[in-house]
Parts: C-alpha cells; sequence; structure tokens
C-alpha cells in the first residue's frame, strides 16, 4: 500500500461504500483497482459492507459482479486468515486436493469460514461437501436454512444435516426423518432421538412401537423422550412397567412423575447391586431420606458424582461427615478429584450448618480453581460472617477457568443423574468471593470486577480496629 493510498483511505468513511461500488465499474482500470482495495480493508469487521458486495454480485452480473464477489471473499477471509489472497485462491483452485485442504483448514476455526463454503454445499466431492456442511452448522445462523433444508433428502449429507434442523425444531426434518425410521435397522436408531426432538404428537406411536417390539433400542428411546412430556404421559404406563423391571432410564423418567406407588417399586430395587445407583437417586430425587445411605455410598466409592448434589438437595447432615473423610483421606485409592471437590462445595451450600461452613473455609485454599469458586459461593449463600477475612483473601484469585455448569434442579432426571453440563463458561474465584461479600454483608460495590474488589479491601481495612476489638 502506497503512502497516497494510505492517507486517501484514512479520509474515506462507510458513506463511501456507494462511491467507491461505482468506481468499482469504472471504465479506467487503475480506478476500479484503487476502489477494490479501498473496499477490501474498509471497515474490516462491518458486515453490512459485506452485504452490499453480496448484492453486487448477485444483482449485477459481469466482470462487475464478480469483481464484487472477489472483494467480498477476501473481506470474509481476512477475518479468519493472515494470508487472504492465498485462502481465497487455494478454496477456488482447478485441484481438488487443494480445495479439500483449504476447506479442512477452515473447519479448524468453526463457524467463521461459512459465507466463504456455501457453493460447495451441493459440491459433488463428498469429502468437500461434508467438510461445507461441518463449516455451515458450526456458524449455527438461520441464514443458511434454506441451504441445509436442500440436504435433507441427501443420501450422504442428510446424516450431518437432519439432527442440526431437529436441534433447531424445523420441521422440515420430520418427513425425512419418519422415512428414515420407518427403514429400521440402523437408520431407524439414528433417526430416533432426532424425531423425538420435534416432539410431534404422530411419532408416539412409533416410539411406543421401538418398546414394545426392539429390546435393544429400549433405553434409546427413554432417553429421546426425557424432555418430552405429552410422550412421557402417553407412554407412562409402558414406562412404569420397566421402571419395576430396573431399567435406569425408565426407573428415573417414572421418578419424574413422584407417583407414591412408584415408592415401594424403587425400593425393592434397592437391594440390587446393578439396579440400585438410579433407584436411589430416584428416590432422593423425589424426596425420600431412605435414598441418603445409598446415595451416601454411591458417593464414597465413586459410582455416581451427581449424587453428590443430591445429597446437598436432601441436606445430609451425614454427607458433610463423608466428605470431611473422604478430603482428609490421603490413602484413598481414588480421592476425590476437583470436579467432585467442588461438588462438594456446592453440596455444602445447601446443607449448611457449622460443620459444612468450617468444611467450606477449608475449600477456599483447595488446588481447584472450580472448588475454591464454589466454596466462596456457598459461604455466601450460607451469609457466613466467620468467612469474611478468608473471603476477602479469595479477592485476588485472579486465575481465570472454565467451569461445567451443572444441569439445575428442575432439568430431566436422567439429565441430572448423569450430570450432563448445560453450558461451558470463564469465571475466576473473586467473582465468587465478591458476590458472597455483597450477600453477606448486605452491602454492595459498583464498577468492574477489580473497582469491586479494590472496594472490599479498602472496607475490610476500614473495619480493622473493629476486628481487633
Amino acid at each position: 500500500m502506497t503512502i497516497a493510498f494510505a492517507a486517501l483511505l484514512a479520509l474515506i468513511q462507510e458513506g463511501d461504500v456507494d462511491r467507491l461500488l461505482k468506481q468499482l465499474n469504472h471504465d479506467e482500470i487503475e480506478q476500479r483497482e484503487r476502489a477494490a482495495e479501498a473496499l477490501r480493508v474498509l471497515s474490516p469487521a462491518s458486515l453490512d459492507i459485506d452485504r452490499r458486495l453480496e448484492t453486487v454480485a448477485r444483482e449485477a452480473g459481469g466482470e462487475f459482479a464478480a469483481r464484487a464477489e472477489r472483494i467480498r471473499r477476501l473481506r470474509i477471509a481476512g477475518r479468519i486468515s493472515a494470508d487472504p489472497v492465498r485462502l481465497v485462491e487455494r478454496l477456488a483452485a482447478a485441484d481438488l486436493a487443494t480445495r479439500q485442504q483449504a476447506l479442512m483448514a477452515l473447519a479448524q476455526r468453526g463457524g467463521l469460514g461459512a459465507p466463504l463454503v456455501r457453493e460447495f454445499l451441493q459440491d459433488a466431492d463428498h469429502n468437500s461437501r461434508t467438510w461445507a456442511v461441518q463449516i455451515v452448522i458450526a456458524a449455527d445462523d438461520p441464514a443458511y436454512l434454506p441451504d441445509l433444508r436442500a440436504l435433507a433428502d441427501h443420501p450422504q449429507a442428510c446424516w450431518q444435516v437432519l439432527p442440526w434442523l431437529a436441534a433447531r425444531g424445523d420441521l422440515a426434518a420430520a418427513a425425512p426423518l419418519r422415512t428414515r425410521f420407518d427403514r429400521g435397522g440402523q437408520e431407524m436408531s439414528m433417526a430416533l432421538e432426532p424425531l423425538a426432538r420435534l416432539k410431534q404428537a404422530e411419532d408416539i406411536p412409533r416410539i411406543r412401537a421401538v418398546m414394545n417390539d426392539q429390546p435393544q433400542l429400549i433405553p434409546q428411546a427413554l432417553r429421546a423422550i426425557r424432555g418430552w412430556d405429552e410422550a412421557k404421559r402417553q407412554l407412562a404406563p409402558v414406562i412404569h412397567l420397566m421402571a419395576g423391571q430396573g431399567i435406569t432410564e425408565a426407573v428415573l423418567l417414572a421418578a419424574e412423575g413422584r407417583d407414591p406407588a412408584m415408592v415401594q417399586k424403587l425400593k425393592g430395587l434397592l437391594a440390587s447391586a446393578d439396579q440400585y445407583p438410579a433407584a436411589a437417586f430416584a428416590l432422593g430425587s423425589m424426596g425420600d431420606r431412605d435414598a441418603i445411605p445409598y446415595l451416601a455410598r454411591l458417593v464414597r466409592f465413586r459410582r455416581l458424582n451427581s449424587a453428590i448434589g443430591l445429597l446437598g438437595r436432601l441436606r445430609s447432615r451425614e454427607a458433610v461427615w463423608l466428605f470431611r473423610r473422604l478430603l482428609e483421606d490421603q490413602k484413598a485409592p481414588a480421592p476425590p478429584d476437583a470436579r467432585d471437590r467442588a461438588a462438594f462445595a456446592r453440596a455444602l451450600g445447601e446443607i449448611g450448618g457449622s460443620d459444612a461452613e468450617d468444611l467450606l473455609m477449608t475449600l477456599l485454599d483447595d488446588a481447584s480453581e472450580e472448588a475454591r469458586f464454589d466454596a466462596a459461593d456457598s459461604l455466601g449463600r450460607l451469609q457466613c460472617r466467620r468467612a469474611l477475612a478468608p473471603l476477602v483473601r479469595a479477592l485476588d484469585d485472579v486465575v481465570a477457568f472454565q467451569r461445567s455448569v451443572p444441569p439445575p434442579p428442575d432439568a430431566p432426571l436422567l439429565d441430572q443423574y448423569e450430570g450432563k453440563a448445560v453450558a461451558v463458561e470463564w469465571r475466576q474465584g473473586r467473582e465468587a468471593a465478591a458476590r458472597a461479600l455483597a450477600s453477606i454483608t448486605g452491602e454492595k460495590r459498583e464498577g468492574t470486577l477489580e473497582e469491586q474488589a479494590a472496594a472490599w479491601r479498602e472496607w475490610w481495612e476500614s473495619k480493622a480496629p473493629d476486628r481487633k476489638k
């Protein structure tokens, strides 16, 4: 870029796009080239400029359209690659292997390359089409719905596309899924869960037929309807029958109805080594405290991580002793890992009491960032004034970590049992510490997290004379 051009570019604003587009079709080659370069680098993040170039490429025709499309592609590639020209050229290469390698590299960047690969969705080459579909699905943009719907009946691409359409609740997936489901075999198994996601009443008989005639698919069918209330209601007699047989998924689905008649059936399963984990969890979720010793055994022998949280919801005082013993037993063959220790902290926040608070203050010094975060959060919920000093120290806990958010109490019981994360988020221990201090004191600090931490430290120092009394 020449100095003169750089100076000119500095004066160009997005409002000059109309003028630049006109110059892009200028008779003089030099004018066209200058307009092309200006459009390529003007406001690189502006999607509006991309859309206007796309409109020209679609409506103008001829060389003018081709120039506009190339600039649009270079702008998009510039957000992804340090060498956008090479990327665009490789995607347009005559050599199939070169195009495939470019698509494979783009797939590593998630959905950022979706606008560049739309044309490959109908590519005759299976690998190129597969990479393109993967990139477009990763973009998760409704703008690509028409493109992906067009592949719903494709013999190879459909199994990439149909689950995505079903997850969005798009009924365009219903007919192709039913066709494949009704073929039976492997296709029935693959279509079962995405079809259930669409929650269409006409498909409940299909689910019933699977549960009656395809015993190997019963667990999968029960999993498929875990978030579908109408299907669970209509299939309740079958689910209860299977629950009595100890099928884990049926046990957990049956417990969601909180039917008192299920309690004795579930207690009858507690004697079975294979069936008691689900039965104990189901009973605990119904608030039956007879499940506590069985849940404690699951925690002690590391058989079910999610039992920790259920002990908390049952406010089991016995669990505080168990957690402490597990944390202190240095000779244990499988000591609690970081995920368990964080779950201990969350459960202790629901159990409460001085013993729980003491153990939470110990967990404020845990090696795991997540355990420290949850310990601080629980101390805040318990409004433990004894924890003020360690919580002020925890304001220095600035290490960022990824935290899997556990399913809430109203999530399907099967998801709770398996501990499925509902999200993954970045957190810092000092966030929970600042929130806990606000909860305990009833006061609030404004500003950024750094400013809040500084304000709390200043508040704590101002209380020094009172602390000595």
